[in-house]
């Protein structure tokens, strides 16, 4: 029954940290802790910039590693910033490796939405004419508000 219930309940957290976007992978070797944590938006628009945050991750002298899923890489800090040029699915990978050389890894998927251009969109709205049918569906008139 215990294996059930822990079961149960590790699907329900990796099912958590899968809609969340990040999921993380914890290593743990003589005692220390390493484990590599990732956040920052999901969904952004093409050739907008987005941060990443690694700095919740954990262990002692880590390096983070950074594949932008666009084919750029990166070795910096634990917070990133980023822009893709069009739009689709990247998978971000975050490589955190410790002063002892262990890895551990964390994975968030981005989702990059088109750009509309503000004159596409005046365009299309100038498109869609100025005439209005039909009566409203209720009169208001000023003496309804008026004390």
């Amino acid at each position: 029954m215990t294996t059930v219930k822990m079961s149960l309940l590790a699907g329900l957290l990796l099912a958590a940290l899968a809609m969340a976007g990040a999921q993380p992978n914890s290593v743990t070797a003589d005692g220390n802790d390493l484990s590599a944590r990732l956040s920052g938006p999901t969904t952004i628009a093409a050739r907008q910039s987005i941060t990443l945050d690694a700095t919740a991750s954990t262990g002692v002298g880590l390096r983070f590693g950074w594949n932008m899923g666009d084919g750029t890489f990166a070795l910096n800090g634990g917070v990133i910033t980023h822009a893709y040029s069009a739009p689709g699915t990247y998978t971000v990978t975050l490589d955190v490796t410790d002063g002892m050389g262990r890895d551990s890894f964390a994975t968030m998927t981005i989702i990059v939405t088109e750009v509309v251009e503000v004159s596409e969109f005046r365009e299309s709205l100038s498109n869609l004419g100025s005439t209005v049918e039909g009566e409203p569906a209720a009169a208001v008139t000023p003496s309804r508000f008026e004390r």
